[in-house]
């Protein structure tokens, strides 16, 4: 591993954590990603992360694995936090200058995947307008992928 001790801050950095990290996030909301492709089908949760239901299929597994609107929106509440925290730490990698060249590669894939998750959300705002709280809660996750 790859360790970086900066003398002003006693911080270590680790470029391969930092990087299984960002893949660990994007893992956990491939189902968002894949409800923004297709745009149809629910998301649910499984092995802590998302995935994406089809129709004919959705009913049998939201019952399977205890599926709801509540679950996802607290899962979804909960990796956006973990996300906030790694941007917190991608941007003091900058600011110290700490392995500019991939933390720059970095960003560059979280702009076009949030994007994505961006959309995902969109698309789960459509099917959950007749339930105002998951509505806004929903909106809340937009407001904090677009800060």
């Amino acid at each position: 591993m790859i360790e970086n001790n900066i003398n002003n801050s006693n911080v270590m950095y680790d470029i391969d954590d930092i990087i299984k990290t960002g893949n660990n996030l994007q893992e956990k909301l491939q189902g968002l990603i894949e409800l923004a492709d297709y745009g149809k089908g629910k998301l649910g949760i499984h092995n802590n992360k998302l995935y994406l239901s089809w129709q004919w299929f959705q009913s049998i597994q939201r019952m399977y694995y205890r599926e709801n609107r509540i679950k996802l929106i607290d899962f979804l509440k909960n990796v956006f936090q973990d996300f906030r925290i790694y941007n917190i730490l991608l941007n003091i990698c900058l600011v110290d200058k700490i392995y500019l060249h991939e933390i720059t590669k970095i960003r560059t894939k979280q702009n076009i995947l949030t994007k994505k998750w961006k959309q995902g959300l969109l698309i789960l705002l459509e099917q959950y307008k007749d339930d105002k709280e998951i509505i806004e809660e929903i909106n809340k996750l937009i407001q904090k992928i677009n800060c």
